[in-house]
């Protein structure tokens, strides 16, 4: 068990690599497209020599040797233990590169921590994720494909529009995405992992952002420094991967972003024209869009809409949102999943589309059993519209911004600004959830 290799592992060193994150640990807004600035928001791709290039290597070669090690353990039931276990390794023996800025420093190496690997190995089993295919999409094997092919890039890189200027890689299949996030992100991530791995296992038509994994890189030099901190601990980039929902057989041609509130929310008119960037509250009002999936399903949307929203508001998260993408059925070009503008999606469709396999690995670890797609997710991975025009992708996002003292004091300052509101911040001075419903 992992409680009983912590020492195996951290004498389990590798030679000491000559290569710089700093480039990559720089998370500044203009260092990319963004929504914002009106381009294209699907990102650029990090090619041999872009200054991320290190830390993507980095990050594809710990998450390959870290989804090994998780599949080399034996089957068994989750124990409360596993949620504070992390492993640390070295990465990259003997595939060093060299710094053009740094001619003369000394040899050093990338440790890579793995929080919780058997936790997240269970999710991704109860998400439906193949480990195997896991470890290819976000490990380095696509890429040396692409390296053989004659194709140097390996992931898309996006930088996020927020105030945070994290950082977004969306890998080669657009499966999965790994955002650069705080060390008080990464913190309060590990302290409701427990929560959320309940929910999840408990609830499996939830709509909540799929975690798939947060880890960890640090730089050491031979004295075990941080690259000129006299602080180690203080220089470590935390990420998490996450399963994308709009990873999709058919083509998503509009996007929303939906709070349940008006304020503010509407897209500036300059930006209505992209097809890329997510629209919000005041423009699907405008639009006049409709999500049109029968009483049925829509019963159970609102039911499941209310249980994740009261698990968010039971652990003081707020900003959170439900991302909304439609495909037009007029607007495919697949002849063989629309015609005359009409889906004609049936079973066999369904299983030619699948992206989850038919089993996977159980969660109590005894044997195989069928992975149960939630109700949101069964027409080729979304729910088609009662007059089969339309499929929607939906999915809640940003779950992991903590109600903390230094964003009261952020709201007092916006209410001050706005005095309009100042009653509704009497009135309601935690976060309430968002009128999904």
């Amino acid at each position: 068990m992992y409680m009983n290799r912590a020492k195996v592992y951290q004498r389990r060193t590798t030679q000491w690599r000559r290569t710089s994150l700093e480039p990559a640990l720089r998370q500044q807004n203009n260092s990319g497209p963004s929504k914002s600035g009106g381009k294209d928001t699907k990102g650029f791709v990090v090619h041999f020599g872009h200054e991320s290039w290190n830390m993507v290597i980095n990050i594809m070669v710990g998450i390959r040797l870290a989804g090994a090690r998780a599949m080399s353990e034996p089957h068994r039931a989750v124990e409360p233990y596993d949620f504070l276990m992390k492993e640390k390794f070295s990465v990259l023996p003997k595939t060093g590169m060299v710094d053009k800025k740094r001619r003369k420093p000394s040899l050093c190496a990338v440790r890579f921590i793995d929080y919780a690997p058997m936790v997240f190995r269970r999710l991704r089993a109860l998400f439906g994720i193949d480990s195997l295919c896991y470890i290819r999409s976000v490990g380095p094997d696509q890429l040396l494909g692409n390296l053989i092919l004659g194709n140097l890039s390996s992931l898309s890189e996006l930088v996020s529009e927020g105030k945070s200027g994290s950082l977004f890689y969306y890998t080669t299949d657009g499966r999965f995405m790994i955002k650069t996030v705080s060390k008080e992100t990464a913190f309060f991530m590990r302290s409701i992992l427990f929560d959320y791995y309940k929910h999840v296992s408990t609830c499996t038509n939830t709509m909540l952002t799929r975690l798939c994994g947060l880890h960890a890189l640090r730089l050491k030099d031979k004295s075990g420094k941080i690259l000129g901190h006299k602080q180690p601990w203080r220089r470590k980039t935390y990420f998490m991967v996450m399963e994308n929902f709009f990873h999709t057989p058919v083509e998503i041609h509009r996007r929303y972003d939906l709070k349940g509130s008006t304020q503010g929310r509407s897209l500036p008119p300059d930006l209505l024209s992209d097809p890329t960037v997510a629209r919000k509250d005041n423009d699907m009002t405008r639009d006049g869009e409709m999500i049109e999936i029968g009483e049925e399903r829509k019963q159970m949307f609102i039911e499941q809409l209310r249980i994740d929203a009261a698990f968010l508001r039971d652990h003081g998260i707020m900003d959170y949102s439900l991302l909304l993408g439609i495909s037009y059925a007029s607007c495919s070009q697949d002849s063989s999943i629309c015609q005359d503008g009409i889906l004609h999606i049936d079973d066999e469709v369904r299983a030619s589309h699948s992206m989850v396999p038919s089993s996977v690995s159980s969660v109590g670890g005894i044997g195989e059993c069928d992975v149960e797609r939630p109700f949101w997710s069964r027409d080729l991975g979304g729910m088609q519209s009662t007059d089969r025009t339309k499929l929607y992708y939906v999915g809640i996002i940003d779950i992991l911004t903590h109600w903390t003292a230094k964003k009261k004091i952020e709201h007092v300052a916006r209410v001050l600004q706005d005095r309009k509101h100042i009653r509704s911040f009497l009135c309601q001075p935690f976060p309430l959830c968002p009128a999904f419903c």
